[in-house]
């Protein structure tokens, strides 16, 4: 299908521009191979030492005459011997000269052109698009962006570009791949979790599939899948991480604990000034960075990437993590994102502030019927830490109370009881003594007479109107006050008037 397009497609420049493993040299074999392609090729596969000028102009002038023996190859190599210093302003309009001469067209192909890193051979590629004629196409394949005018050229139609998300397996292409490699047939949910799992990077749905050959439970196999998989991490390690400065690995490795990140963010946690200008490089050499959105502020790594570099820091650095993450916490409560806050406060181990960021999100999070995310956050606090923080008890008891949850009431009330917090809580409520009063005059677990007398002293502790705890000590007593057979009593709480001379039931 891609093929089919790129033999269809008539721009000056096709790019093909997607991190290691994704197909792109495939990609052009295939559509020159294509029945759809009758143009002959000039392939030139670059290494490092075409940083040259003279060599790559001259591995390129050398395929342009394999491809077109007709093109007259002589004045240009002279040309490069006698100035090799203006490949520019000497060969490179004679090459142009030709190509217009030619008498058919053909294809130019600069396989892993991110192997040029020399500015006057990017000055010197431009001046060729610049002046290229309309029977020559150009085919930039490359794992980063080259300064050349690609914005320019995006905006008039002359290029056809092709990146990561394009060249994504599907799961149709997956299964095709696995069943010619492995000679299985993936069940549809572990088909579906492998892409998943890859996010449809061809290298990674390969490397599975050599590794489910002769598997004796595949879908076993596919839900342990991860970059930490012998042959994924091996070709990562190699291909993408092996390739970079040591300050790139650094950073990759500490900030791979956030699920998404922003340049703030990212210098927050590693206490530096350039993650602006390491994400930007890092987009640009697609070491597979994920934009999240549309305004490119905010990103994530690729899954496998992601657990790669998570092991890895684990390995190297241990004792760094729970500090990254409280950083992180920190910085999201700083800016007003609680959930991320509260995760990361987890993840660093730092039990007091989880504590302090729940309590004051559990009302909120109640009322909007995600009760469930409170119990997830206190369950991974664990019980143990839970009893430890009678704060935390407070939030597990109400959310259980709510949930209808008598025993695990019953256990968190008696911590709530026995601390010493006569300070307001961070929901609102006047303190840890009032918590307990209104959770027994409130929901009445405990019978008639527990509830009515928890009741009013929870009316008598909630004293600020504005406070919607108010309210609900005098629902609480009036609500007791009726079921005790007093409804005068009952009316007189809801409006606020003293209730504490009426019988007990």
């Amino acid at each position: 299908m891609l093929a089919g397009r790129l033999a269809r497609a008539r721009a000056k420049l096709v790019f093909i521009d997607a991190p290691a493993g994704y197909g792109k040299t495939t990609l052009v074999a295939q559509w020159r191979g294509s029945a759809t392609e009758d143009r002959p090729f000039a392939w030139v596969s670059l290494d490092p030492d075409d940083n040259d000028p003279v060599s790559l102009w001259s591995h390129v002038v050398h395929a342009l005459h394999r491809a077109r023996p007709e093109l007259c190859v002589q004045p240009m190599l002279e040309a490069l011997r006698a100035w090799p210093s203006d490949v520019g302003g000497s060969m490179l309009p004679i090459l142009v000269s030709e190509l217009n001469a030619l008498p058919g067209p053909v294809v130019l192909v600069l396989d892993d052109y991110h192997r040029i890193k020399e500015r006057s051979c990017h000055g010197q590629v431009e001046y060729l698009l610049c002046h290229l004629p309309p029977t020559v196409q150009l085919v930039l394949t490359t794992r980063a962006d080259p300064p050349l005018p690609l914005a320019r050229l995006r905006s008039t139609g002359d290029m056809v570009e092709l990146r990561m998300s394009e060249l994504r397996f599907t799961c149709a292409e997956a299964a095709a791949l696995i069943s010619r490699t492995a000679g299985i047939q993936l069940a549809d949910h572990d088909l579906a979790d492998l892409v998943g799992r890859t996010e449809g990077w061809p290298a990674g749905v390969y490397l599975a599939a050599l590794s489910l050959r002769g598997h004796p439970s595949p879908g076993n196999f596919v839900r342990q899948f991860s970059g930490n998989s012998r042959y994924v991490a091996d070709l990562l390690v190699e291909e993408v991480l092996g390739r970079q400065p040591a300050h790139i690995r650094h950073f990759l490795a500490r900030t791979s604990i956030l699920g998404e990140f922003s340049a703030p963010l990212c210098d927050a946690v590693l206490d530096s000034a350039d993650a602006a200008e390491i994400i930007g490089t890092l987009e640009r050499e697609n070491l597979f960075v994920v934009p999240v959105g549309e305004d490119r502020g905010w990103y994530r790594y690729h899954r496998l990437f992601a657990q790669l570099l998570r092991s890895q820091l684990a390995r190297a650095e241990p004792g760094i993590i729970p500090a990254l993450h409280r950083r992180a916490s920190a910085w999201h409560r700083q800016e007003g994102s609680p959930q991320e806050a509260i995760s990361h406060a987890l993840a660093g181990g730092d039990a007091e502030g989880a504590v302090d960021l729940i309590a004051g999100l559990w009302v909120a999070y109640a009322g909007a019927g995600r009760a469930e995310t409170i119990r997830t956050w206190l369950q991974a606090l664990g019980e143990d830490v839970v009893a430890a923080h009678p704060v935390a008890a407070h939030c597990a008891a109400w959310v259980a109370a709510l949930a209808g949850d008598r025993p695990s009431v019953a256990r968190w009330l008696p911590v709530i009881e026995a601390a010493d917090h006569p300070e307001p809580m961070p929901d609102g409520m006047q303190s840890l003594r009032s918590s307990a009063a209104l959770l027994r005059g409130v929901h009445g677990f405990e019978g008639l007479g527990v509830m009515r007398q928890s009741a009013r002293l929870a009316a008598e502790l909630e004293k600020d109107p504005a406070s919607p705890w108010y309210a609900l000590a005098r629902v609480g007593l009036g609500f007791s006050l009726y079921l005790c057979g007093e409804p005068a009593a009952a009316a007189g709480a809801l409006v606020g008037r003293s209730s504490a001379n009426h019988r007990s039931c």
